[in-house]
């Protein structure tokens, strides 16, 4: 390598990797003149980034000096190469002055580091598809699923690595505390607000014949859980069930047929970032100005499998952050993806969520349906949900989800014949009597229930006969 600086490949007509030689020498060259500029250099690039081997030594060098405590100049940085015996390999001193004569000043300096850590991206991009293309056309031992798995992973990792040299977006927290920004919406409150919703349940529970629910009731305004819903354009994707199973379920509800037109439903849907970039379409083209709402059945089906041998974590919060970065590009979007708990029972129900925790760090908000006995309970929580109040019963009836009030463990676990009697007793039942005719109990089994109710502070005694304890 000569004292004049390297040429570019842009005349030579051959397809090179990306990379920029100008903006390389024009880093060198920067630091060379201004080593306080060194950490904005070195925050953002590392010597193997340099596609030019010479000049990432070069570059190695002057952060040896830097760091070292000593002036990275022309001299210094040449004595430091000559001493690791590589000085005439990168070009000798006089290529170390023609890299300082290069730039006029290092004002840019950050900006051309920024275009040789982005080319060192790109290289890497092609060297994850090549690798990919290799693992395809000799594929034995793995799967295409699990190929394309290592592959979402890998370009993850070079996702992060792309995003992690950005500017800061930071702010003066004063200068945060004076803005003015809307309050998190909600498509019906306290339930679906803005964000990445999660609803996890066993299999079979019932899962998807609520969101059957809340699609009918965010497409008209009506109540979902007891709570009014706004009107919101509805996407539904069911990629659990196929068209004849939503029609005939839909068909049980007995709903207007005027009162689920506009919701889109979507029985086939591209996995992963295709997935999402098939949804941030569908959120672009929408002209009704109504707030959207997409469901999704389910995260298994929308998700790439995991990988065998990878960070089951990592690909567990990857496959969630997908829809959560993208709820934070439209104001207003909810996205409910059906997830499965697992048989196991903890204390905190968030743990009951199948996978690791990656799953529950990259959503915003939860809805769990949790079987307890012949009870349903429904947990919610997030980031948006600010009442005291997590816990909730839920009654079936004739194929709909009714909340029926706060979950009352005591309730929950007592056995049935009581539940009976205390659900009577709710509904305006008062006498012995009256309890006897309608459960066909003995006078004896009833009075014995009461006492135990009693004894329970579920119910007081009456001069005419009991009442619930509210």
């Amino acid at each position: 390598m000569g004292a004049a600086l390297l040429s570019t490949d842009a005349e030579s007509g051959e397809r090179r990797p990306p990379h920029s030689t100008e903006a390389e020498q024009s880093v060198l060259g920067g630091l060379l003149l201004d080593n306080s500029r060194w950490r904005d250099a070195a925050t953002v690039l590392t010597a193997a980034e340099f596609y030019t081997q010479e000049h990432g030594l070069i570059f190695k060098a002057i952060c040896d000096v830097i760091g070292a405590g000593g002036a990275a100049d022309v001299i210094t940085v040449f004595e430091h190469l000559q001493r690791h015996d590589i000085g005439n390999a990168v070009g000798g001193l006089s290529y170390l002055n023609a890299l300082a004569q290069s730039v006029p000043s290092a004002a840019n300096l950050r900006r051309y580091a920024e275009i040789v850590h982005e080319h060192a991206i790109l290289r890497g991009v092609i060297a994850l598809g090549d690798a990919v293309a290799t693992e395809a056309f000799n594929a034995r031992s793995k799967s295409a699923s699990q190929i394309i798995a290592a592959a979402m992973v890998g370009l993850s990792s070079l996702g992060a690595a792309a995003d992690a040299h950005q500017e800061s977006q930071g702010i003066d927290a004063a200068e945060l505390l004076a803005l003015e920004m809307p309050d998190p919406a909600f498509i019906c409150e306290p339930f679906v607000g803005e964000g990445l919703t999660l609803l996890a349940g066993p299999p079979k529970t019932g899962k998807t014949t609520l969101m059957r629910q809340l699609t009918h009731a965010a497409n008209c305004g009506g109540e979902f859980l007891g709570e009014r819903c706004g009107q919101a354009d509805v996407l539904f994707l069911s990629l659990e069930e196929g068209v004849r199973l939503m029609r005939r379920k839909l068909s049980r509800m007995t709903i207007p047929h005027d009162e689920l037109r506009g919701v889109r439903l979507e029985f086939e849907w591209p996995q992963a970032g295709a997935g999402v970039d098939k949804l941030r379409d569908w959120l672009k083209g929408r002209t009704t100005g109504r707030p959207p709402l997409v469901i999704i059945d389910s995260l298994a089906r929308f998700r790439l499998p995991p990988s065998a041998k990878g960070n089951t974590f990592a690909e567990d919060y990857a496959a969630v952050k997908l829809l959560a970065d993208l709820c934070k590009e439209f104001h207003g979007l909810s996205v409910i993806v059906l997830h499965h708990t697992t048989k196991a029972v903890h204390d905190d129900p968030v743990s009951m969520i199948s996978g690791t925790f990656g799953i529950s760090a990259g959503i915003d908000s939860y809805l769990l349906m949790l079987r307890q006995a012949k009870a349903y309970r429904l947990h919610a929580g997030g980031r948006l949900w600010d009442r005291e109040v997590q816990d909730f019963a839920l009654e079936r009836t004739n194929g709909r989800w009714d909340l029926t009030g706060e979950w009352d463990e005591s309730v929950a676990s007592m056995p049935p014949k009581q539940r009976a009697v205390l659900d009577l007793l709710m509904t305006g039942a008062r006498t012995n009597k009256t309890l006897e005719e309608a459960t066909g109990q003995s006078a004896s089994s009833i009075s014995h229930m009461l006492k135990v109710l009693m004894g329970k502070g579920l119910v007081a005694r009456l001069a005419n006969g009991w009442e619930v304890v509210r």
